[in-house]
């Protein structure tokens, strides 16, 4: 991709006849968002952002309005998978922008965001971002603490993406329509709802006010990596406190990780848990209480789907198992692809097959030897397809 040049844009702007009034008032905006990163694609108006990513402006105004009448998202679930074979089913929601707006925000996702760096604990949904590098800090931890947040991305409200954008230098008119495209209306309040309701002025533009803040869409190509940067402010925080007290921390999207590496009473990891909590809280976000774990020395400590040893990280029996199961039955001339899928809940064959790539892709991250063999199998699966 091309580096934005202030040079070749002024040229262009004298050639489609712009006042130097104007070119000078878009070369100081982009100085500032250039001062903040200077691999960031400057945008100055919400018209122009319809320009760089080939999208109707009048659908993005509409988007940034909250129009109901633009159906802008599908929105359908999945199942979560059981922590225990008695557990109840879980669901999480799946939001799918429609072709437009996927397009817009893949655009912000590529000229913005993909270019900043969220905070060193942050371990996910950036380029080189690596789940067996989450896992690998805490190797050799005596005692682990795992935390799970609470509807991670439908926590992050419109006002912490709005920042977001402010902070990397974007008008504070621009920053706001930045932040409506990326994040999806709010139908109903939620339990905590002092944080979702809008205050301030915004009668500029009519059209923009809305009561209730909307919400960062799981399902959104922009929302991984603005998750990340609006939790800035959580993992510096709770970076800080596990510093002081010699305990190390990551997260990995919704999954808070921390460890000690010396020997330490209960009761310390419990003090660690309350100022999570606490400052998870000051930031909007909720623990989920009952995925709450501590794991004490000589406890098996699974973290992300890995096995954590004192020497490293290995592939979990249960993974290995699962991916050997689907093998086997996909190989069966008994079963096959088809009654696998069905039998496994999966809406079509090609998503039960890009399922098993996502595993052989883990497990080559982590054991090349298992999934060489099990890739091998994987190879010979005659898929109808």
């Amino acid at each position: 991709m091309n580096r934005w040049s202030s040079q070749l844009f002024q040229k262009e702007a004298r050639r489609l006849g712009r006042s130097e009034d104007v070119i000078d008032n878009c070369l100081n905006a982009a100085a500032l968002i250039q001062l903040k990163n200077s691999q960031i694609t400057p945008i100055f108006s919400l018209r122009h952002l319809s320009y760089m990513a080939k999208a109707d402006y009048g659908f993005l105004r509409a988007i940034v309005s909250r129009d109901d009448r633009i159906d802008s998202y599908r929105t359908f679930q999945i199942r979560k998978r059981k922590r225990r074979k008695n557990d109840k089913e879980r669901y999480r929601n799946i939001n799918v922008p429609s072709h437009d707006l996927k397009k817009t925000q893949q655009w912000i996702n590529k000229h913005i965001l993909s270019h900043v760096s969220p905070h060193q604990c942050s371990m996910a949904f950036y380029k080189d971002s690596s789940i067996i590098e989450a896992v690998n800090a805490h190797v050799g931890a005596k005692w682990v603490i795992k935390v799970d947040v609470k509807n991670f991305f439908e926590s992050i409200n419109e006002i912490s993406v709005y920042r977001v954008f402010r902070e990397l230098g974007f008008n504070a008119l621009l920053s706001f329509e930045l932040a409506r495209i990326c994040t999806k209306k709010r139908t109903m309040l939620p339990s905590r709802s002092r944080k979702w309701i809008s205050t301030g002025r915004r009668e500029t533009i009519s059209t923009y006010a809305q009561p209730i803040q909307g919400f960062l869409p799981q399902g959104a190509p922009t929302s991984p990596m603005l998750s990340n940067l609006a939790s800035l402010r959580l993992d510096q925080e709770i970076f800080k406190f596990c510093a002081h007290e010699g305990f190390i921390y990551t997260r990995y999207a919704d999954d808070i990780v921390i460890s000690v590496h010396r020997d330490v009473k209960k009761s310390e990891c419990s003090n660690i848990i309350n100022k999570l909590y606490r400052v998870m809280a000051s930031n909007g976000l909720s623990p989920n209480k009952t995925k709450t774990i501590v794991l004490h020395p000589g406890a098996r400590k699974v973290i992300l789907g890995l096995m954590l040893t004192d020497k490293g990280v290995m592939l979990t029996k249960e993974f290995k198992s699962r991916l050997r199961q689907h093998l086997f039955f996909l190989n069966s001339e008994n079963v096959g692809p088809v009654e696998h899928a069905q039998h496994k809940g999966f809406v079509s064959i090609i998503g039960l097959r890009n399922h098993i790539i996502g595993l052989l892709s883990f497990a080559k991250a982590v054991d090349k030897n298992f999934a060489s063999k099990c890739q091998a199998d994987f190879d010979r699966i005659v898929w109808p397809i």
